[in-house]
């Protein structure tokens, strides 16, 4: 018995009594601040419950704090908790950004005040035009064969003639597809024709007017 009154009358126990106490204070003078805050500055109960769920927030964090400096006081090692924690932490702030985002986009609807509780708010979906690019078909040689806005998302439509390459004496060049590939507009396209060559078969010359008397030859 003696030595439970000792422990309780320890200074570890009186420690952790003063930091619990002081915990409880310092939330029910926060408490008792936004009570007045809300009798106030928010007649129509807008904020109340954003500031009752922060509350819970804070509530659950000084449990926390107070937890660990108990466990401190008392001789016990946190600082494989406290690191725990802290990566416990970073993973729940990754996981509930939108959440905060949300909530601090709902207090900025607050504060300006556009409307109250009660009233019926009604929105409306507005579309915008998804953009357009500016697509350019070409020939081998440069040459710009069709040129124009075509809308993000839809395919190109090529030129209606085919594209032509006139011969060079040794290859007669025929039309084979566009590069890159026509496909659905992301951006800013160019096309280039491109062609398969094929050999010309080799034939000899027409004999030109020669001497009587010679031979004309073939080339």
């Amino acid at each position: 018995m003696e030595k439970i009154l000792e422990r309780i009358m320890s200074t570890e126990i009186f420690a952790s009594a003063v930091v619990v106490l002081l915990a409880v204070v310092v939330m029910a003078i926060l408490e008792k601040i936004c009570r007045g805050y809300i009798k106030r500055n928010d007649p129509d109960h807008r904020v109340m419950s954003m500031i009752r769920s922060v509350l819970r927030t804070i509530r659950v964090l000084v449990g926390i704090l107070v937890v660990f400096a108990i466990l401190q006081i008392n001789g016990v090692n946190i600082s494989s908790m406290i690191a725990g924690v802290g990566v416990a932490g970073a993973l729940v702030g990754l996981a509930m950004q939108d959440i905060f985002k949300d909530l601090i986009m709902g207090l900025h609807i607050v504060s300006d005040k556009a409307f109250k509780y009660g009233d019926v708010v009604i929105m409306y979906a507005q579309w915008e035009n998804a953009g357009s690019y500016q697509v350019t078909f070409r020939n081998d040689d440069g040459t710009v064969l069709k040129s124009g806005q075509v809308t993000a998302g839809t395919v190109p439509t090529a030129p209606s003639s085919t594209p032509t390459k006139a011969s060079d004496g040794v290859y007669r060049y025929t039309f084979a597809g566009w590069s890159p590939s026509i496909t659905a507009v992301t951006g800013d396209t160019t096309y280039t024709a491109t062609y398969t060559a094929t050999l010309l078969p080799v034939t000899p010359s027409e004999p030109a007017a020669y001497p009587a008397g010679t031979i004309a030859p073939y080339l």
